[in-house]
């Protein structure tokens, strides 16, 4: 979370403005645990809240309302106002959905998190199997809607603090193991469409992408420290409905809607040394992570600028010459295509050290896929210029593996192998686009922002003491950028696109595992388990999209 100061200036008359701000931000307390489960030690690392502080300056360019399609003077392709001899009476313009909003809610949420886990050997610690989490949810959202007649679209924010936690337990051979999961906070930014069964009442579907702060803590006896705690970022796909409702004759609004939330699955491990043990020596499998919350909240519409700057209480009587089709609006849309990714990291495919294994490593993963999805967004059209703001979510194809082989060190050398694979199974951004109309139904735009990616990484080793395999989900974040061409088909709001996109995601960090090694002056042995590399995807896309006036 951030929060911050800012202050901005208009420079010289123009539609450019200076800006000078600090924001602070909060990414809540990192995670406390044990540096490993399995050693009784005194390592631990403690977490405090990770902090940052920025000051920065800044330069932005305020883009003037819709002036080509109202049909203002000097607009490219425009009419001017119909003009009159005498003054027409002024009545007051109607109510309109359009406009920006600002408001709040609270309400219940459950979330179900499915799993079943095997703590060492099932004769050393009891077994657990899921947990039911319940508890309040409260915070604030924002966004626009664009209205064409009965027909509303728009794009939202939200973001809750939640009391939702729950917790699991079992007793087996006077051990007891409880692991419980919390999340806080909870947000979207979804894309909402909807229909008026009365001027007043909105019935709405919505979706988009929805994201989490998961902790689990789990409690061992005999281990010091006695309980490790995991915290991630979890992200998924968000969908729902609600009924909103002018409030008398004003510009509050209330609001009663349900969000379904699916995070997917949390991973699998499995691991078997029949030469030492006889049965699984840990195992962890999982359904999917969701959530459901019902909530009431409240909202307050601001009223669109207007172009002249009169306001928009009044208007003239008098019938004026339509305007012009403009690109201003919400669209939503879908599309289908291609990408190819590039998996430059490298990483063990054994997880631990038996009889003095040689480490086997794989990397340079190629993947490569079908993507289809949604994207919404809103347009801004000033003479040939169209600038706005679009989300897409897309699941996909793009999958991808490598393997590699080898003898370990015992006596005689026995054979070794391993092989990762990656899934990328969801791929989203937010995007600011910037365009330029080689001719009125022709756009060409470049497009920028956040991305986000659900990685699905496996990895399986096979040797002489045993098998060991693991699916783990890993959200990764970074930017997109690319480029695109849209164009209006046959004089109608329906609009084509191609486009192609380049996502970065960032290095991979690099790892080490410490092990217990007389031989070393320190007794620690450390191997390195992965080795950074970018992680990167190039997606090729066609689309359509519906414009709402």
């Amino acid at each position: 979370m951030g929060r911050g100061h800012r202050r901005r200036n208009a420079l010289f008359n123009s539609n450019w403005l200076g800006r000078l701000e600090y924001l602070h931000y909060d990414f809540g307390p990192s995670d406390t645990s044990a540096t490993t489960m399995y050693y009784s030690g005194p390592w631990t690392r403690t977490g405090g809240n990770l902090t940052a502080d920025v000051v920065r300056l800044g330069l932005s360019y305020k883009w003037d309302p819709d002036r080509f399609a109202l049909g203002y003077t000097g607009a490219e392709g425009g009419v001017s106002p119909v003009p009159y001899t005498k003054a027409r009476p002024l009545v007051a313009a109607p109510w309109t959905w359009a406009g920006f909003y600002l408001g709040a809610h609270g309400g219940y949420g459950w979330v179900d998190d499915p799993f079943t886990k095997t703590i060492s050997r099932p004769a050393v610690f009891p077994q657990l199997s899921g947990v039911d989490s319940r508890g309040f949810v409260a915070g604030f959202h924002a966004g626009a809607n664009w209205q064409s007649r009965s027909v509303v679209g728009g794009l939202e924010l939200d973001i809750s603090g939640t009391g939702i936690k729950g917790s699991t337990s079992n007793t087996a051979g006077g051990l007891q193991v409880t692991q419980t999961d919390k999340f806080a906070p909870m947000g979207s930014v979804r894309a909402r469409l909807g229909y008026l069964v009365t001027p007043d009442v909105l019935l709405y579907g919505t979706g988009g992408l929805g994201w989490t702060q998961f902790t689990a803590v789990n409690e061992l006896p005999g281990f010091t420290p006695s309980s490790l705690a995991t915290q991630n970022w979890v992200f998924g796909w968000v969908g729902g409905g609600g009924v909103e409702a002018r409030l008398g004759q004003t510009n509050w609004l209330g609001r009663i809607e349900y969000l379904h939330y699916d995070f997917g699955n949390t991973g699998s491990v499995s691991s078997t040394a029949p030469s030492l043990f006889t049965g699984p020596i840990g195992a962890y499998s999982s359904g999917r992570l969701t959530a459901d919350i019902v909530r009431a909240g409240v909202s307050y519409k601001l009223n669109w600028p207007d172009p002249a700057g009169a306001g928009r209480t009044v208007i003239i009587a008098k019938a004026v010459v339509p305007a012009v089709w403009s690109w201003s609006g919400f669209y939503l849309g879908g599309h289908g295509g291609y990408g190819w990714g590039d998996d430059r990291s490298s990483q063990m495919v054994s997880p631990v050290f038996l009889g003095g294994l040689v480490p086997l490593e794989v990397g340079g993963i190629k993947p490569s896929g079908y993507v289809a999805g949604f994207q919404a967004g809103g347009n801004w059209q000033s003479g040939k210029y169209v600038g706005g703001v679009e989300i897409d979510l897309s699941t996909t194809g793009i999958k991808g593996s490598a393997s590699a082989s080898g003898l370990d060190n015992s006596v005689p050398p026995a054979p070794w192998s391993g092989a990762a694979t990656d899934k990328f199974d969801l791929l989203g951004s937010a995007r600011a686009r910037l365009g330029y109309l080689v001719r009125p139904d022709l756009l060409l735009y470049g497009s920028g922002g956040l991305a986000w990616t659900r990685l699905e990484q496996s990895m399986e080793s096979v040797n002489s003491a045993g098998t060991f395999a693991a699916t783990t989900p890993t959200w990764r974040t970074g930017w997109v950028a690319g480029v695109g061409g849209q164009i209006r088909l046959w004089d109608s709001n329906w609009i084509a696109r191609l486009e192609y996109l380049h996502y970065d995601f960032g290095k991979s960090g690099g790892t080490y595992q410490a092990f217990l090694d007389p031989t070393q002056p320190s007794g620690i042995g450390l191997t390195k388990v992965d080795q950074a590399g970018r992680l990167i995807t190039d997606v090729v896309r066609a689309g359509i999209d519906y414009k709402f006036d």
